[in-house]
């Protein structure tokens, strides 16, 4: 004959199908943040990355304002999954004495973000009697 402490020492089908379920709910709430702090992990990465290649592509073309012109095309290895294009208004366009001011618009878009940049450009006019 059984006593009310032979039951107590193991786990009833009811409450191990009861834990495995809960252990179940809380593993798949564990993954689907995981992957979403990856995804987002990446896109951060992709941003800077971004950010990076337009400073460096600004800082080109503000190096040497005369060759600017509008443009576009990839960075070099190993950022080729990148692409840039330049381009310029002619709303704030301003040409005074030779000398040209215009701002460009520089954008940069990589496999899951993307990134634009304005550049103000001052242009010299070379004289050709000069």
């Amino acid at each position: 004959m059984r006593t009310g402490s032979d039951r107590a020492r193991g786990f009833t089908l009811f409450e191990v199908m009861v834990a495995l379920a809960i252990f179940a709910i809380v593993a798949i709430a564990c993954l689907n943040s995981y992957s979403t702090n990856l995804t987002v992990a990446a896109r951060a990465r992709d941003t800077q990355t971004a950010v990076i290649l337009a400073r460096a592509r600004a800082s080109e073309l503000l190096a040497h304002p005369d060759s600017a012109e509008e443009s576009e095309g990839t960075f070099d290895a190993p950022y080729e999954a990148y692409r840039w294009r330049l381009s310029f208004s002619d709303a704030v366009r301003d040409e005074t004495e030779g000398t040209t001011f215009l701002f460009g618009h520089l954008s940069v878009e990589g496999p899951s973000a993307s990134f634009d940049l304005v550049i103000p450009l001052v242009k010299e006019e070379k004289d050709a009697g000069t």
